[in-house]
């Protein structure tokens, strides 16, 4: 079966538009979000295949980070639009511990089978036949081809575009042998899982992510975000390749293996501008030792880089904020189930982030985490607690942990995001711009300063906070185009910030603000059933948000702004509870 992406075909009975994103039968028309006629596209053009969980978000998703329900739900939406049984199907099955089926025969529509046949016909017949025909077949490839070439330069020149430094810092450079300023730039990728279970990945995830964190803290050296990093995670790697979509010169490596008591990590430090692999070492110890190997590492990487360059640059001065290797095992667990972004993985986060607590009671990114994680938990209404009293427990928990530790980033991005939600604008700017100092390679850093200015109505400095995270994250995850959009949408560009904003959710179709804010700037533009459909596509999931709800958690700084939002929302047809 070929890919169906741009052909119309029949499932079920429904005649299916894919460019149109509308199914049709007899006199019933409906709409399906981008993601969901993808997925609808991805099983058509595979009919009768098992399609696997990670099989759909490598080729549907493209690698981006979702919500670990953000298949479930999309599946949920097909069926609905198909009006299909999943207990009793008739189009998509489940297959327990696999993954989804397309049961349903696929047509091809009679416009586009001749369409097929012909260009079938005209590939095999002979040239003194058909040399007028294939001649104009030839000359659509061509412009085909040409168009491609074209959109593949565009694309490379905006790889290029975000990969490079932007004007808010002054990186440290070297001279080449042609004169040129040449920037000192790393990525460092995900660290391979060498022990022999795979449930162990999250340590060698968490090894990797804290090695990014030292090495960002380097003032003059540019390092890569976590997330563009983990976009090559489980690829066939062409290292020139990587280093020319990342504009870096360097590339650190890396496995753990975890055994018992024991822990061996391997690193190695390429030069992938010349080919030139500079070390590799070895590191082994007893789990407790862990500390230790990461700070060795970021002191060899940092020596590595910069020995070509005149001067000395030495490794940060980096305080652990813990030495209890259990505890930090349970942090590491936190964030991984962190990451899902659900009222499950919520609850799972913080009850490993307590009893990473309860083993080092001074454990300060613990408590910084568990105040974020409580944040989170309240704008969503997944908390028992009322309004008040999450807030106050998450300030609790976060000024013990700058009182623990005021050295780290983290940490005062913490302190930033829980201010930013208790509506205390100039200490949650002050404690951003503090982890931004603290380590001024720190994308999310910036991404929380262009949060924080958009909820100050600045839009502008929004704009261009969010444009620095990209350059140092050019893979980043739905949270930057959704940046981007509501700055966009506070400056009155809503027709800029409707392609933002459907990037977002894109990325991750689960994600509540970025569809309420499209709701809004479809209001503005006056695409009144756009913006109704939207308000449809939210609460057939999330039933709890209501204009009640939206107004206690919507932390604009002038609340004009906040009403105008909110009587934009009433518009397209939110509840008021």
């Amino acid at each position: 079966m070929k890919n169906l992406a741009h052909s119309e075909f029949i499932i079920d009975g429904w005649q299916v538009y894919p460019d149109e994103g509308l199914l049709k039968r007899a006199d019933v028309v409906q709409r399906l979000e981008p993601k969901v006629m993808e997925v609808l596209v991805y099983f058509a053009s595979y009919p009768g295949k098992v399609i696997s969980r990670e099989e759909l978000e490598r080729e549907v998703w493209r690698g981006a980070l979702v919500g670990y329900d953000a298949v479930t739900k999309t599946v949920i939406k097909l069926r609905k639009a198909l009006q299909d049984d999943a207990k009793e199907p008739r189009c998509i099955a489940t297959i327990p511990k696999k993954g989804y089926q397309l049961i349903a025969e696929v047509e091809i529509t009679e416009t586009e089978r001749l369409a097929d046949e012909t260009l079938d016909q005209l590939e095999t017949h002979p040239r003194d036949q058909q040399s007028e025909k294939q001649d104009s077949v030839k000359n659509r490839k061509l412009t085909g081809s040409i168009v491609a070439i074209a959109g593949g330069l565009i694309t490379l020149a905006a790889l290029w575009f975000f990969s490079q430094p932007q004007s808010l810092t002054s990186p440290t450079t070297t001279e080449s042998g042609s004169g040129a300023a040449v920037e000192q730039a790393v990525v460092v990728l995900p660290f391979h899982n060498l022990s022999n279970d795979p449930e162990q990945e999250y340590f060698s995830d968490g090894i990797t992510d804290d090695i990014i964190t030292d090495l960002s803290r380097v003032d003059g050296l540019r390092v890569i975000a976590r997330q563009s990093a983990y976009h090559f995670k489980g690829q066939a790697l062409n290292l020139n390749e990587v280093a020319r979509k990342l504009g870096v010169q360097y590339i650190v490596e890396g496995s753990v293996q975890k055994a018992g008591q024991q822990i061996r990590i391997n690193v190695q430090l390429t030069n992938a501008a010349k080919g030139q692999n500079i070390w590799a070492e070895r590191y082994e110890g007893k789990l407790d030792s862990i500390f230790s190997m990461q700070d060795k590492i970021t002191r060899h990487v940092i020596s590595a880089v910069f020995n070509t360059l005149a001067g000395k640059h030495s490794a940060p001065v980096i305080s652990r904020s813990t030495s209890n290797f259990e505890a930090y095992d349970l942090f590491l667990l936190g964030q991984q189930y962190f990451k899902r972004r659900s009222q499950e993985g919520y609850e799972l986060t913080t009850e490993a982030y307590k009893k990473a607590i309860e083993l080092d009671p001074e454990y300060a990114r613990a408590y910084g985490a568990l105040a974020v994680t409580l944040t989170n938990r309240y704008r969503q209404g997944w908390t028992d607690l009322s309004l008040e009293e999450a807030r106050e427990r998450a300030l609790q928990l976060v000024t013990k942990a700058v009182d623990l530790n005021n050295t780290n980033p983290q940490v005062y991005w913490s302190k930033g995001f829980v201010h930013l939600f208790r509506k205390e604008y100039a200490q949650a700017q002050a404690a951003a711009e503090r982890a931004i100092s603290l380590s001024p390679n720190y994308a999310d850093g910036y991404g929380l300063l262009a949060f924080i200015a958009n909820w100050r109505g600045r839009g502008d400095a929004a704009e261009t906070y969010i444009k620095k995270a990209i350059a140092l994250n050019p893979y980043h995850t739905y949270d930057y185009p959704w940046n981007l959009g509501l700055a966009y949408y506070n400056l009155g560009k809503y027709a800029d910030a409707v392609p933002a904003l459907k990037d977002a959710l894109e990325r991750n179709e689960s994600a509540a603000y970025p569809r309420l804010f499209l709701t809004a700037s479809y209001v503005r533009l006056g695409r009144m059933d756009d913006a109704q459909w939207e308000i449809e596509q939210l609460l057939m999931n999330r039933t709890e948000f209501s204009i009640e709800q939206l107004a206690n958690t919507i932390p604009y700084e002038d609340t004009q702004r906040t009403e105008n939002f909110l009587q934009d929302l009433r518009k397209a047809g939110l509840p008021e509870s």
